[in-house]
């Protein structure tokens, strides 16, 4: 049996509670501005809810959904900010039936829109790190720039955020 190297040891302990940490902090944060989308969704569509759930049973078969299903999705598109992010979206794994409900469920149902290969976490798309990155890479609500832009500023203004 290998030898445990202590320090490395405790440098992925801190790393690793250092994520979950991290995790955490965001989680209130997500909640209330999902909460807040939500609530702005709402709003904007005809009141009802989904029987059937549409996204599960038809999939991209849009023209077979309901009014109320393709209200959401039409109003999530607009929150989405990729085209390509919103071209790979499984809607088999999304529950639609959840949108209209005020519950963490249906926040949880919504953001799943936005996360890339949803279907890899298990434990809830709040309580993982890369998916709540896909989350703010791809809605359009969390204003984060991309990698791109960060090339562009001058070395000045780098040193203004990594002093």
């Amino acid at each position: 049996m290998a030898v445990i190297d202590q320090n490395k040891l405790d440098n992925f302990i801190s790393v690793a509670l250092g994520l979950k940490f991290c995790v955490s902090g965001l989680q209130d944060f997500i909640l209330d501005t999902m909460e807040t989308i939500h609530q702005n969704i709402l709003q904007q569509i005809p009141v009802g809810f989904c029987n059937i759930n549409c996204s599960r049973k038809y999939g991209n078969g849009f023209s077979q959904w309901c009014n109320i299903c393709r209200s959401w999705k039409d109003e999530l598109h607009k929150l989405c900010r990729y085209k390509k992010q919103w071209d790979k979206i499984n809607w088999k794994e999304i529950d639609t039936i959840d949108f209209p409900h005020s519950t963490p469920d249906s926040y949880e149902a919504i953001s799943k829109v936005f996360v890339r290969d949803v279907h890899q976490f298990r434990q809830g798309i709040y309580q993982d790190l890369g998916a709540i990155t896909s989350l703010f890479m791809n809605m359009k609500t969390f204003s984060i720039d991309n990698h791109a832009n960060i090339g562009r500023y001058s070395t000045t203004q780098k040193r203004q955020f990594c002093p």
